[in-house]
């Protein structure tokens, strides 16, 4: 451990780079669907070949690294959206890997409400996120927002109600102890 992407649970559970660098996931495990990915490939040659024609080869411990290589070549010939178009039209599972930048887009997570955008009076607009738990009671797309206001604004109460007087808060902003 670590293991290395060939040394996969399986070839056609594994990760690939189309040619212009980004990733996505193939999750084509079961057998019976290895002929369609070979025709989406064009490479009808491996349904052909003993290494993997057959449910015990496909699945074997030689052929997960040798059918990851194959594929490796194979899918750094395009790039991934083009992969992907080509992978929904197969119906074949699969899912881009995507970037933390991407996360607040995803169409998952904005229709379950796990993030949403905010734009201040200033024009600054940010992504917050929301907790993965909703309940019935809630509705998520209504949560309100609410800017917790400048840092610092609640020292002298909290001061205060901590026991400390007028007085001790005020020489202790003086000293530059509290901002």
């Amino acid at each position: 451990y670590p293991r290395d992407r060939y040394n996969c649970s399986h070839a056609g559970s594994n990760t690939y780079q189309g040619s212009d660098g980004e990733w996505f996931y193939l999750a084509v495990v079961d057998y019976r669907r290895f002929h369609e990915l070979c025709d989406l490939l064009g490479m009808s040659e491996l349904m052909a070949d003993p290494r993997y024609n057959t449910l015990d080869a496909y699945y074997s411990v030689q052929s997960k690294r040798e059918l990851t290589m194959i594929l490796d070549e194979k899918f750094a010939t395009q790039p991934v959206a083009y992969w992907h178009k080509l992978l929904s039209e197969y119906d074949l599972p699969h899912e881009l890997v995507c970037h933390l930048k991407d996360v607040p887009y995803d169409e998952q997570a904005v229709a379950n409400h796990y993030t949403y955008f905010h734009e201040y009076s200033d024009g600054t607009k940010s992504v917050f996120t929301n907790g993965p738990v909703h309940f019935a009671s809630i509705d998520p797309a209504s949560i309100p927002f609410h800017p917790s206001g400048e840092i610092g604004r609640d020292t002298d109460e909290v001061l205060k109600e901590s026991g400390y007087t007028d007085e001790e808060v005020q020489r202790m902003r003086t000293a530059g102890e509290v901002k």
